[in-house]
C-alpha cells in the first residue's frame, strides 16, 4: 500500500513535528495554507489516506476503516522518521487522531480536532452517507461549487473565491 504525504519544513529543529490528516473524502491539499506557514518553523506532513489524494487505492475495500488508516500513517510516520507528532485531524482526520492517543499514546504530543468530537451525529452521518461513493460529473467548475456548498452547510461565511478553491483542492 503506498500511502502519499506531503512533508514540507525544515527535517530537525526544536520544535515538534505536525501531522495533518483529512476528512473522509478530503486530502492533504485542505492543509496547504496552515501548512506553508506552519513549516516556516517547523516539520508538516499532510497525509492522504487510502484510496484519497494521491495515495494508492487498497484492494480490500473492508480495510478504508480508522483503525487501518491509523496503522498507515504510523507507518508514515516511521517512514519519515518521526517519533512523536502533534496533530491537527479533521473530521475523519480527527477520528485517526483518537485511535492514535488510544492504541499508540506515546506517539502523540498533542491534538487539534476539527468538525469532530465524542459523539457522532446521526444527521451528520446520514449527509454523509448521502454522497459517500458516488462519482458526480460535472460540466463547470460551478457546478461543482454548487454541490460542494449544497453537501458542506454551515459554511455561509465563504467567499465564491474560497468556495472554488475548496471544489479543486
Amino acid at each position: 500500500m503506498v500511502v502519499h504525504a506531503r512533508d514540507q519544513g525544515p527535517l530537525s529543529g526544536p520544535l515538534t513535528p505536525l501531522l495533518c490528516l483529512p476528512g473522509l473524502t478530503r486530502n492533504a491539499k485542505d492543509f496547504e495554507a496552515v501548512a506553508a506557514r506552519l513549516a516556516r518553523t517547523r516539520r508538516v506532513v499532510s497525509a492522504d489516506f487510502r484510496g484519497r489524494g494521491r495515495s494508492q487505492y487498497a484492494a480490500d475495500p473492508l480495510t478504508y476503516r480508522p483503525d487501518v488508516e491509523l496503522s498507515d500513517t504510523l507507518l508514515v510516520l516511521d517512514h519519515l522518521g518521526i517519533a512523536r507528532a502533534a496533530v491537527i485531524g479533521t473530521s475523519r482526520g480527527g477520528i485517526v487522531t483518537m485511535f492514535m492517543a488510544a492504541k499508540a499514546p506515546a506517539r502523540l504530543a498533542g491534538a487539534l480536532l476539527n468538525d469532530i468530537g465524542p459523539r457522532l451525529d446521526a444527521g451528520g452521518l446520514l449527509r454523509i452517507r448521502s454522497y459517500i461513493g458516488s462519482d458526480p460529473q460535472y460540466a463547470s467548475w460551478a457546478e461543482a461549487v454548487a454541490a460542494l456548498q449544497l453537501t458542506n452547510p454551515g459554511f455561509a461565511t465563504l467567499s465564491e473565491a474560497e468556495w472554488m478553491v475548496f471544489a479543486k483542492r
